[in-house]
């Protein structure tokens, strides 16, 4: 998948993942920019999804290209385990 952010952000420091409380391994990095905002791309492995399933929020947390400071995004996760159950279920289809 791909997340799409907003422009103005430090593109060289990237954006780290949470799920709840849980922080991800690693930083993620910006691949390109284009209309719609600056893109990264990613992918959740089978340690990963389990927690999208059953967790409440996902944050993502990057850094304000002119003063550094902490940007922070939330995601709702409602709905995850359905929807990636039914695309499982096209998928087989």
């Amino acid at each position: 998948g791909t997340l799409a952010l907003p422009f103005g952000l430090a593109l060289a420091k990237g954006v780290s993942l949470t799920i709840d409380d849980q922080k991800l391994d690693g930083s993620l990095a910006f691949n390109t920019c284009q209309v719609v905002g600056c893109l990264v791309p990613v992918v959740f492995d089978a340690t990963v999804t389990p927690l999208l399933k059953s967790g409440t929020t996902l944050k993502i947390d990057a850094f304000a290209a002119d003063t550094g400071q902490a940007v922070n995004f939330s995601i709702p996760l409602n709905g995850f385990a359905g929807a990636l159950a039914r695309t499982a279920q096209l998928l087989t289809n």
